[in-house]
């Protein structure tokens, strides 16, 4: 049972990471992929000198406060998923067991 486990949360990680999120992120206000969304709370050393993030490794690598909001949505999303399929799968057993 633990392999069917494992075997389905790698396909909801690759559903949401591959495909959903792509599409989430065509959306003309995000122009980046969605588990890269962030906002610097405070700068680090280049950003005070001007130089501004184009990515979430930049921001971190230099040392600034982030909030990861883009990767926190990604785990929402990878949440819902996974529990809509669970829901799925509790709806087919009962139906086979004559419930």
């Amino acid at each position: 049972m633990s392999r069917i486990a494992a075997a389905f949360t790698k396909l909801v990680t690759s559903f949401v990471s591959d495909i959903l999120l792509p599409i989430i992120s065509l959306l003309p206000f995000l122009r980046r992929n969605m588990d890269e969304k962030f906002a610097v709370l405070r700068g680090g050393q280049q950003y005070k000198k001007g130089l501004r993030y184009n990515t979430l490794k930049q921001a971190q690598d230099d040392g600034a406060l982030v909030m990861a909001y883009g990767y926190v949505a990604y785990l929402v999303c990878l949440l819902v998923v996974h529990r809509l399929g669970l829901q799925e799968k509790g709806h087919r057993d009962s139906c086979a067991n004559g419930a």
